[in-house]
Protein backbone atom coordinates (compact mmCIF):
# COMPACT_ATOMS: atom_id res chain seq x y z
CA UNK A 1 0.00 0.00 0.00
CA UNK A 2 2.83 2.46 0.58
CA UNK A 3 4.20 1.86 -2.59
CA UNK A 4 0.91 2.35 -4.36
CA UNK A 5 -0.07 5.31 -2.30
CA UNK A 6 0.75 8.19 -4.55
CA UNK A 7 -0.53 6.99 -7.38
CA UNK A 8 -3.95 6.01 -5.82
CA UNK A 9 -4.05 9.21 -4.52
CA UNK A 10 -2.97 11.20 -8.25
CA UNK A 11 -5.69 8.82 -9.50
CA UNK A 12 -8.22 9.09 -6.67
CA UNK A 13 -8.07 12.59 -6.58
CA UNK A 14 -7.93 13.42 -10.91
CA UNK A 15 -11.11 11.01 -11.09
CA UNK A 16 -12.90 11.06 -8.20
CA UNK A 17 -14.25 13.37 -5.07
CA UNK A 18 -11.34 13.59 -2.77
CA UNK A 19 -13.66 12.76 0.22
CA UNK A 20 -14.48 9.06 -1.51
CA UNK A 21 -10.31 8.97 -2.20
CA UNK A 22 -9.70 9.85 1.76
CA UNK A 23 -12.60 7.07 2.74
CA UNK A 24 -10.77 4.17 0.09
CA UNK A 25 -7.64 5.09 1.42
CA UNK A 26 -8.54 4.50 5.22
CA UNK A 27 -10.82 1.36 4.49
CA UNK A 28 -8.17 0.05 2.47
CA UNK A 29 -5.28 0.64 5.17
CA UNK A 30 -7.97 -0.93 7.99
CA UNK A 31 -8.35 -4.17 5.85
CA UNK A 32 -4.43 -4.07 5.38
CA UNK A 33 -4.28 -3.49 9.33
CA UNK A 34 -6.48 -6.70 9.53
CA UNK A 35 -5.00 -9.05 7.14
CA UNK A 36 -1.40 -7.85 8.98
CA UNK A 37 -3.07 -8.60 12.30
CA UNK A 38 -4.13 -12.39 11.10
CA UNK A 39 -1.34 -13.16 9.42
CA UNK A 40 0.59 -13.15 13.49
CA UNK A 41 -2.37 -15.52 14.63
CA UNK A 42 -2.81 -12.59 17.26
CA UNK A 43 0.31 -12.27 18.68
CA UNK A 44 1.96 -8.69 18.32
CA UNK A 45 -1.03 -7.18 16.70
CA UNK A 46 -0.36 -3.76 17.46
CA UNK A 47 3.00 -4.08 16.39
CA UNK A 48 1.88 -5.09 12.93
CA UNK A 49 -1.34 -2.76 12.76
CA UNK A 50 0.89 0.31 14.30
CA UNK A 51 2.39 0.72 10.49
CA UNK A 52 -1.46 1.74 9.15
CA UNK A 53 -2.30 3.66 11.44
CA UNK A 54 -1.44 6.78 9.98
CA UNK A 55 -3.15 6.54 6.47
CA UNK A 56 -5.94 5.75 8.67
CA UNK A 57 -6.18 8.63 10.09
CA UNK A 58 -5.13 10.66 7.33
CA UNK A 59 -7.69 8.67 5.14
CA UNK A 60 -10.42 9.46 7.53
CA UNK A 61 -9.79 13.49 8.15
CA UNK A 62 -9.23 13.71 4.46
CA UNK A 63 -12.53 12.26 3.71
CA UNK A 64 -14.38 14.37 6.59
CA UNK A 65 -12.61 18.11 5.21
CA UNK A 66 -12.48 17.00 1.82
CA UNK A 67 -8.91 18.09 2.00
CA UNK A 68 -6.41 17.38 -1.06
CA UNK A 69 -3.63 18.56 0.78
CA UNK A 70 -4.87 16.11 3.57
CA UNK A 71 -4.13 13.17 1.68
CA UNK A 72 -0.80 14.37 -0.14
CA UNK A 73 0.51 14.80 3.54
CA UNK A 74 1.16 11.13 4.13
CA UNK A 75 3.95 10.56 2.61
CA UNK A 76 5.73 13.41 5.03
CA UNK A 77 4.33 12.02 7.84
CA UNK A 78 5.67 8.39 6.75
CA UNK A 79 9.40 10.88 5.50
CA UNK A 80 9.61 12.04 9.10
CA UNK A 81 8.83 8.59 10.59
CA UNK A 82 12.09 7.35 8.56
CA UNK A 83 14.12 10.41 8.14
CA UNK A 84 14.46 10.45 12.32
CA UNK A 85 16.04 6.96 13.43
CA UNK A 86 18.38 7.58 10.80
CA UNK A 87 19.02 11.11 12.10
CA UNK A 88 19.05 10.15 15.76
CA UNK A 89 21.55 7.21 15.08
CA UNK A 90 23.66 10.28 14.18
CA UNK A 91 23.99 11.44 18.16
CA UNK A 92 27.44 10.87 19.89
CA UNK A 93 27.23 7.72 21.40
CA UNK A 94 25.00 5.91 19.11
CA UNK A 95 25.68 3.75 16.54
CA UNK A 96 24.93 4.28 12.78
CA UNK A 97 21.58 3.09 10.90
CA UNK A 98 23.79 1.52 8.47
CA UNK A 99 26.38 0.42 10.95
CA UNK A 100 23.25 -1.22 12.87
CA UNK A 101 22.38 -3.21 9.05
CA UNK A 102 25.86 -4.13 8.47
CA UNK A 103 26.32 -5.63 11.52
CA UNK A 104 22.79 -7.74 11.36
CA UNK A 105 24.22 -8.93 7.68
CA UNK A 106 27.52 -10.01 8.93
CA UNK A 107 25.87 -11.76 11.51
CA UNK A 108 23.72 -13.88 9.58
CA UNK A 109 26.48 -14.46 7.41
CA UNK A 110 28.81 -15.98 10.11
CA UNK A 111 31.15 -13.48 11.03
CA UNK A 112 32.12 -11.95 14.23
CA UNK A 113 33.68 -9.29 16.00
CA UNK A 114 33.42 -5.83 15.53
CA UNK A 115 33.34 -3.78 11.92
CA UNK A 116 36.94 -2.72 10.80
CA UNK A 117 37.39 1.24 11.25
CA UNK A 118 36.92 1.35 7.13
CA UNK A 119 33.43 0.19 7.69
CA UNK A 120 32.69 2.03 10.48
CA UNK A 121 33.35 4.77 8.75
CA UNK A 122 31.49 4.25 5.56
CA UNK A 123 28.72 3.55 7.75
CA UNK A 124 28.53 6.94 9.24
CA UNK A 125 28.78 8.18 5.80
CA UNK A 126 25.79 6.73 4.44
CA UNK A 127 23.94 7.02 7.80
CA UNK A 128 24.61 10.71 7.37
CA UNK A 129 23.57 10.28 3.28
CA UNK A 130 20.72 8.76 3.71
CA UNK A 131 19.76 11.54 6.38
CA UNK A 132 20.40 14.39 4.16
CA UNK A 133 18.44 12.41 1.32
CA UNK A 134 15.43 11.85 3.60
CA UNK A 135 15.45 15.43 4.53
CA UNK A 136 15.10 16.82 1.06
CA UNK A 137 12.92 13.79 0.15
CA UNK A 138 10.86 15.09 2.95
CA UNK A 139 11.32 18.53 2.43
CA UNK A 140 10.19 18.50 -1.37
CA UNK A 141 6.89 16.30 -0.62
CA UNK A 142 5.64 18.43 2.09
CA UNK A 143 6.10 21.71 0.10
CA UNK A 144 4.25 20.07 -3.02
CA UNK A 145 1.63 18.85 -0.28
CA UNK A 146 1.05 22.05 0.77
CA UNK A 147 1.15 23.65 -2.42
CA UNK A 148 -1.16 21.25 -3.75
CA UNK A 149 0.83 20.67 -6.94
CA UNK A 150 -0.61 17.10 -7.61
CA UNK A 151 0.89 16.42 -10.71
CA UNK A 152 4.53 17.53 -9.35
CA UNK A 153 3.89 15.82 -5.92
CA UNK A 154 3.07 12.74 -7.83
CA UNK A 155 6.03 12.57 -10.08
CA UNK A 156 8.16 13.28 -6.63
CA UNK A 157 6.51 11.03 -4.82
CA UNK A 158 6.27 8.16 -6.86
CA UNK A 159 9.21 7.93 -9.25
CA UNK A 160 11.96 10.63 -8.05
CA UNK A 161 11.86 9.38 -4.35
CA UNK A 162 11.81 5.71 -4.74
CA UNK A 163 14.54 6.17 -7.58
CA UNK A 164 16.37 7.98 -5.26
CA UNK A 165 16.05 5.53 -2.35
CA UNK A 166 17.18 2.66 -5.28
CA UNK A 167 20.07 4.57 -6.23
CA UNK A 168 21.56 5.16 -2.69
CA UNK A 169 20.88 1.01 -1.67
CA UNK A 170 22.34 0.42 -4.55
CA UNK A 171 25.87 2.97 -4.08
CA UNK A 172 26.16 1.77 -0.69
CA UNK A 173 26.01 -1.92 -1.85
CA UNK A 174 28.74 -1.24 -4.36
CA UNK A 175 30.88 1.21 -2.06
CA UNK A 176 30.87 -0.69 1.46
CA UNK A 177 33.61 -2.10 2.37
CA UNK A 178 34.23 -5.73 2.98
CA UNK A 179 35.85 -6.65 6.27
CA UNK A 180 39.01 -9.38 5.54
CA UNK A 181 36.98 -11.30 8.15
CA UNK A 182 33.67 -11.06 6.21
CA UNK A 183 35.52 -11.87 3.09
CA UNK A 184 37.05 -15.23 4.28
CA UNK A 185 33.66 -16.67 6.01
CA UNK A 186 32.29 -16.28 2.72
CA UNK A 187 35.36 -18.03 1.10
CA UNK A 188 35.13 -20.81 3.43
CA UNK A 189 31.54 -21.63 2.07
CA UNK A 190 31.32 -25.44 0.43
Amino acid sequence: MVLAYPALVYLGVSHWEVDRVGFVIAGGALVAMGLAARATGGRAVARVALPFVPAVLVGLGAGVLGSERLLMALPVLVGVCIFAPFALSLRPGSTPLVARFAAVERRARGATGELSPEAAAHCLRFTRFWSAYLLVNTLVAGALAWLAWIDAWFVHTFVLGYVGMGVLIVWERIARPHDAELEAVEGSAP
